[in-house]
């Protein structure tokens, strides 16, 4: 089978070094969007790959929260889509795989065919979840390095939450101009078919209109597409990563080697998230004393 890698990352130049050699097999190409706001080496991550294809696509300022994660995801896909894949796989630059390039195709051979777009079906009767796409956000959102800075955004932000409460108060609800739709949510990581992936792309009109000012909808777009087309009898609803949401923060923990018995038996391909210094241990144990060392001398 054909698999295509869509990678976004935005840190840990060591380690998206050891995801892409992990992922090196003649069968996978890789699709990889580095942050602008990420020094990264394109040279070096090159020179990770054998046998596997590498597509840089044109960086991008991903905020958090904003339309520009989903902006990111469709343009890794648009560009995929191109070479026809039997499967898609949206992944971080901070995940790492469970299993070998073999075990992972066997497995899709084995489940050809089948959507693997997980859900959490109780987050859309949940406020949260309805703030996400059904209110207008227009507000910035950056990363603060000092208190000038943070006054700087403070202050822009007056006038757009004006604006925001304007048109909610004038536009109301934006799902009742949806009113076939049935939004969903889950994890924002899928391994999708050709022909889901192509669905998709092709509704990109519609997605942007949809939640182009929307909050956290990475979590919500291809779901609610995936779950209102043709494809909807072929979602497993199961996720093939491990993730640790114990502590019901706004992100996964960092896995550690206590994470390695719960991972080990969760059947899982795929982990996330790491971190070259919290996580040393637990590569380690993974794929033994070289990757740890290939990570920290980086």
């Amino acid at each position: 089978m054909k698999h295509a890698y869509l990678i976004m990352a935005h840190n840990e130049m060591g380690l998206l070094k050891l995801l892409l050699s992990k992922l090196d097999h003649k069968d996978n190409t890789i699709y990889l969007h580095c942050d602008v706001k990420f020094d990264c080496d394109m040279d070096a991550l090159r020179a990770q790959l054998n046998t596997s294809t590498l597509h840089f696509i044109k960086r991008m300022d991903v905020r958090w929260g904003k339309y520009s994660q989903i902006q990111c995801e469709l343009e890794l896909l648009k560009e995929a889509v191109k070479g026809n894949h039997d499967y898609y796989h949206l992944i971080t630059g901070v995940d790492l795989p469970l299993k070998s390039n073999e075990e992972i195709n066997a497995f899709f051979e084995e489940h050809n065919g089948q959507e693997f777009v997980s859900y959490d079906k109780n987050a859309n009767e949940t406020r949260n979840f309805i703030n996400r796409f059904d209110k207008w956000h227009f507000k910035l959102v950056c990363k603060y390095n000092n208190a000038l800075q943070r006054a700087v955004v403070s202050l822009c932000n007056i006038p757009l939450q004006i604006f925001e409460k304007v048109a909610n108060t004038v536009a109301g609800n934006r799902s009742r101009k949806y009113a076939d739709l049935v939004f969903m949510k889950g994890s924002s990581y899928f391994d999708i078919t050709h022909a889901l992936a192509t669905y998709v792309v092709e509704k990109e009109e519609l997605i942007r209109e949809i939640f182009k000012f929307s909050h956290c909808c990475d979590e919500v777009f291809l779901h609610t597409i995936a779950y209102n087309s043709p494809f909807v009898d072929k979602i497993t609803y199961y996720g093939t990563r491990y993730i640790d949401w114990s502590k019901h923060g706004k992100s996964p923990e960092i896995l550690t080697l206590n994470h390695w018995e719960d991972m080990e038996s969760s059947g899982k391909l795929f982990a996330r998230k790491f971190s070259s210094g919290a996580s040393g241990d637990l590569i380690k144990k993974l794929y033994g004393a070289e990757a740890l060392a290939s990570i920290t001398k980086t």
